[in-house]
């Protein structure tokens, strides 16, 4: 059975990727700080192929990478108050994803998959938006992130 971390797990995106992860039949290894709470993994906190750990990215242990196939980091601080309110920190929490992908590269993990959902979007005036209106980024994560596209 193959097994994934998914970083940043306890979030809108995490939790139904490990649900579906679980149905697939992958072993899932759940890394979050749970800041939020961790109840929103109790519909599977019960499932034998999961473990979480409640640990921060930033300093986790990279013995965690031993053994997996592949890593699915979504982790970050998310939305424009926190980029905002603490700029040094939202970008240590964002550039840590490179050092995350070059630990697990080290340690043997075939995949690594960065999904950005902390990024936000803005500058559109009207309520109703449109597919074809002009949006521009309102803070820094995808161009932080950028060099660790290429596993």
């Amino acid at each position: 059975m193959k097994k994934i971390i998914v970083t940043g797990a306890g979030g809108y995106v995490g939790v139904p990727l490990c649900e579906a992860l679980l149905k697939k039949g992958y072993s899932v290894i759940a890394l979050d700080r749970f800041f939020f709470g961790i109840d929103k993994m109790d519909a599977i906190k019960n499932d034998s192929n999961l473990e979480i750990r409640k640990d921060d990215l930033r300093y986790c242990d990279t013995g965690i990478f031993k053994e997996v196939y592949a890593v699915l980091d979504l982790a970050g601080l998310s939305n424009d108050a926190s980029a905002e309110i603490d700029p040094a920190l939202h970008r240590q929490s964002i550039t840590r994803g490179g050092t995350v992908c070059k630990e697990a590269k080290e340690n043997g993990v075939e995949r690594f998959v960065y999904s950005s959902s902390a990024s936000v979007w803005g500058g559109v005036k009207r309520m109703l938006c449109q597919k074809a209106m002009r949006c521009f980024r309102k803070q820094n994560t995808p161009e932080v992130k950028w060099p660790w596209k290429r596993f």
